[in-house]
């Protein structure tokens, strides 16, 4: 074999694991896939010297509060989606890529919105209130959604101190958003796995409550509970239909095999070895493994801090719930050759062997090959 790229699997690494023993197709197959990675210009993850000075480095590039020079936000998008957001504005940009903050220094205009918003919330609450208590016994899907949110609130990021707590007011608003996405979009309703889109939001906005029930934000501002509630309901509406995963969530069974089959034609139209080792596996060949991650946002897959970075990526590329696809496709290739060598390619070691993988992967690696 040649000598490795930059972007190249360490042979020897894999050779001193679990499998010591490569078959000469297997040896073909990792050099295959480093030049496959070579040609496409992705480059290998960083040393830890070399991932600080990268972290330093993008850390000036990142989007700040001071880059909203309010020119065209088309503009800012492009500079988040490959630069990112610097954390401490996450709270300030996020919610005017939702839409729940418009794009303006108009401070009235900002006021008169949150209060817009803040109105069609309680609304929303009320046609629920209305629901009598025969009503809500003698209905199905009443008495499903809320047996379904309740027990998903209590088990809802519970190693997270914002909701460790069993009185918690984070947990109470995660419930009330989640009753009343249910009621508002009742064509989808509620299913399991929303708390976990919603939950990071409430973690990125709110810092705390005070003793009167007020919750601090972390742009600064003081919001009641009805007013808190309305940003992060509208914030997850927001983020449901930018990322259009309020599409998959209205029948999961239906888009499983629709989005699985084009991360597969991502993956392998440029990646002849991943092909070929799915077509051996009837079990891998579905990807069925990627469909968690994907319906999720990546929300179990990555470490929060990472997750919000990809995040960041994810809402203002052009597509994001097609970006969404590629960075599934990118960490199916990044996969392989641990893949190809440490498991017996059946699903249920495949599963557990790629969630650890992917928790461990790095993230700018992930996105830059999604990217490219």
């Amino acid at each position: 074999l040649s000598p490795y790229s930059s972007a190249s699997t360490d042979l020897n690494q894999l050779m001193t694991d679990e499998k010591p023993d490569l078959t000469p197709e297997e040896i073909v197959s990792i050099h295959t896939h480093n030049q496959i990675l070579t040609n496409l210009g992705y480059k290998a993850p960083l040393t830890s010297k070399q991932k600080l000075q990268h972290q330093i480095r993008n850390t000036q590039l990142s989007v700040t509060i001071s880059d909203l020079t309010f020119i065209d936000f088309s503009e800012i998008k492009k500079m988040i989606f490959q630069n990112g957001i610097a954390p401490e504005s996450r709270p300030f940009i996020w919610p005017m890529l939702f839409g729940v903050l418009p794009y303006s220094k108009d401070t009235n205009l900002i006021k008169n919105h949150l209060r817009k918003i803040t109105d069609e919330y309680l609304n929303i609450i009320t046609q629920y209130e209305q629901f009598t208590d025969e009503q809500k016994t003698s209905s199905a899907f009443v008495l499903d959604t809320q047996r379904i949110i309740t027990n998903d609130v209590r088990r809802n990021d519970r190693q997270e101190d914002a909701f460790k707590s069993d009185d918690s007011p984070n947990l109470l608003l995660l419930k009330n958003v989640l009753l009343a996405y249910a009621v508002f979009n009742r064509d989808t309703g509620y299913v399991q796995g929303m708390n976990d889109l919603v939950s990071p939001l409430i973690l990125i906005f709110i810092k705390e409550w005070d003793q009167d029930g007020k919750a601090l934000f972390h742009d600064g501002t003081l919001k009641t509970r009805e007013e808190a509630e309305a940003f992060i309901f509208w914030s997850f509406v927001g983020m449901m239909e930018l990322t259009q995963q309020e599409r998959l969530f209205t029948d999961l069974a239906k888009h499983q095999e629709f989005v699985l089959k084009r991360i597969a034609k991502i993956a392998t139209t440029v990646h002849q070895p991943l092909q070929n080792l799915l077509k051996q596996s009837a079990e891998l060949n579905t990807l069925s493994f990627l469909f968690k991650p994907v319906i999720l946002l990546f929300k179990r897959a990555f470490k929060q801090l990472d997750l919000y970075r990809l995040w960041d990526s994810l809402f203002t590329a052009d597509s994001p719930s097609c970006f969404s696809r590629f960075v599934a496709a990118a960490a199916l290739i990044l996969l392989f050759p641990k893949l190809l060598i440490h498991t017996n390619q059946t699903l249920g070691e495949v599963m557990s062997f790629a969630d650890g993988f992917i928790g461990e992967a790095d993230i700018s690696s992930v996105i830059n090959l999604a990217k490219i």
